[in-house]
């Protein structure tokens, strides 16, 4: 059996440390992706429980004063609130780096374009849809792209990737 050369050694090299880069970087994908998957869900759930659309925060100001006359309301207080702290968390997880005071507009645009109890209903559903499809579209790649010593393994990763990407759409309809 023929010796490998110092190139195919050092392009052998090369390529493993790629492989467990790339193999490293679908996996904080995707443990990123569940993290955004539970507040999502958690967001979800609150839904029925709060006034949606644009007079949500001021149906919550309303509600915060009703529910010292009628403990009932803390249904929507709770919930508007327990909603409000999601977005936040969802927004800090989509943008997880420190912010500096240049990015504090880049910090708003992502906040308005993500779910918010000012949405309709209709509307709040369709975008909280999407990023749970794109969460679960990140999600089965990480379970597949297990670490292997072979080219074998290598290739059937990539395969499984290429078959994912063809057949899986990270989209989702209300």
């Amino acid at each position: 059996m023929a010796k490998l050369g110092p190139g195919e050694i050092t392009a052998a090299q090369t390529r493993a440390e790629k492989e467990q880069t790339d193999r490293q970087g679908v996996i904080n994908e995707a443990n990123s992706a569940q993290q955004t998957q539970a507040t999502l869900t958690s967001m979800r759930n609150e839904l029925g429980n709060l006034m949606q659309g644009p007079f949500a925060e001021r149906t919550q100001t309303v509600a915060k004063y009703l529910r010292l006359i009628d403990p009932s309301w803390d249904k929507q207080v709770a919930s508007y609130e327990d909603y409000v702290k999601n977005a936040g968390a969802v927004v800090r997880q989509v943008h997880p780096r420190p912010v500096e005071r240049e990015a504090v507009q880049g910090m708003v645009m992502i906040q308005n374009t993500l779910p918010s109890p000012d949405l309709s209903p209709i509307g709040l559903r369709r975008v909280q849809n999407e990023m749970l499809g794109v969460n679960d579209y990140s999600s089965p790649r990480r379970k597949r792209n297990r670490p292997g010593n072979s080219s074998t393994a290598a290739s059937q990763r990539v395969c499984f990737q290429t078959a994912f990407q063809n057949q899986v759409s990270p989209t989702a309809s209300s």
